[in-house]
């Protein structure tokens, strides 16, 4: 049964992200702030973009990281054997090809096509509201994105880890000692993303 919601989604845009998840990133980016900025590390095909973008304001910019190769499936399936089935008649440029026209509807929308983690030479200047990782699932990727990215989180940020999960131990375990430096407000796990509020908690008065 189809889940009942508010929010603007597409779930016949390739990828893994499931319906529940689509709608939490949709009420994360409808929540950010006038003017205010969302990233997006490991976009593929622009599923979860698409709920990012669709239903945040057009005043807040959405950044699409991501290497968008044209034979992105075909590196894929050197790990995952057969992968490729599953996504169809895929032709070789067809992963900036769906991105692209996925996200054509969206306003204020930059793509970084680049490697992950962020070459030296590669400087971002933003203030970030609300981050979405879902890039490589390992400690390294994850001390890169967390080394290359808090730095901009403005201090009520939000931050979506994907794929937070025991499949994936280091990279939770990294997140975990990462967090314990910082001011959180309220973590979620939900449906194996872990989503960090950001600033000290209001004290009870």
């Amino acid at each position: 049964m189809a889940i009942v919601t508010k929010y603007k989604i597409n779930t016949e845009l390739p990828g893994w992200t499931t319906e529940k998840k689509l709608n939490m990133l949709a009420e994360k980016a409808a929540a950010v702030p006038e003017n205010g900025t969302i990233v997006e590390l490991g976009t593929f095909c622009g599923r979860s973009a698409y709920s990012l973008g669709s239903n945040k304001l057009d005043s807040v910019k959405l950044v699409c990281v991501d290497m968008f190769p044209d034979n992105f499936i075909q590196i894929l399936a050197k790990d995952f054997p057969g992968i490729e089935h599953g996504f169809g008649n895929l032709d070789t440029p067809y992963t900036w090809q769906a991105c692209s026209y996925a996200l054509k509807d969206v306003v204020n929308l930059e793509y970084l096509r680049t490697v992950l983690p962020l070459p030296s030479f590669v400087q971002i200047d933003l203030e970030v509201d609300l981050l979405f990782i879902d890039t490589v699932h390992n400690a390294e990727g994850v001390q890169s994105d967390i080394d290359q990215w808090f730095p901009l989180l403005t201090d009520n940020a939000v931050v979506v880890f994907d794929d937070y999960c025991d499949v994936f131990p280091e990279y939770s375990e990294i997140i975990d000692k990462h967090l314990l430096t910082l001011d959180v407000q309220n973590r979620e796990v939900y449906e194996h993303a872990l989503w960090v509020q950001l600033g000290k908690k209001e004290e009870n008065k």
